[in-house]
């Protein structure tokens, strides 16, 4: 084997634990439905204003 191929070392610990993946995903989910509804607010207010531009000439 090589000198420095590291064979038998083990890596050290970087604090995440079997949780970390699951708070991973939980937080794109709410970030994900965030913005959903950012955009829906936004598309339906430009809706109304443009309908209620439509109707009152």
């Amino acid at each position: 084997m090589a000198k420095g191929s590291g064979a038998g070392e083990e890596l050290a610990e970087t604090g995440g634990t079997s949780n970390s993946a699951y708070l991973a995903v939980c937080g794109v989910a709410a970030l994900a439905v965030g913005a959903a509804a950012l955009f829906t607010s936004v598309r339906r207010r430009a809706a109304s204003a443009a309908s209620g531009a439509r109707h009152s000439r």
